[in-house]
């Protein structure tokens, strides 16, 4: 979980990588960073694309390539305006 003091420092975030860090989850807080564009949580190992990523209204693209998820959640793939 990341600490209230550091969402609202990362608050103007646009872009978030954190790829190859051996992930097995993302912080539900990450859905208060509601200025992100782009997300890469390529080569972690990710079971599941957090569905509350569809809620991030700037979001357009998501690498997550190389994780052991298999399915992208129905809120998100139903997002015509992101790519995966």
């Amino acid at each position: 979980s990341l600490p209230n003091e550091m969402c609202e420092a990362l608050s103007g975030l646009t872009k978030l990588s954190v790829a190859r860090n051996l992930l097995a989850e993302l912080p539900s807080e990450l859905t208060r960073l509601t200025r992100l564009e782009s997300v890469d949580v390529a080569g972690n190992s990710l079971r599941e694309l957090a569905a509350g990523l569809a809620r991030l209204p700037a979001l357009r693209t998501v690498f997550f390539g190389a994780n052991p998820a298999k399915s992208v959640p129905p809120e998100l793939a139903a997002r015509a305006d992101v790519q995966l």
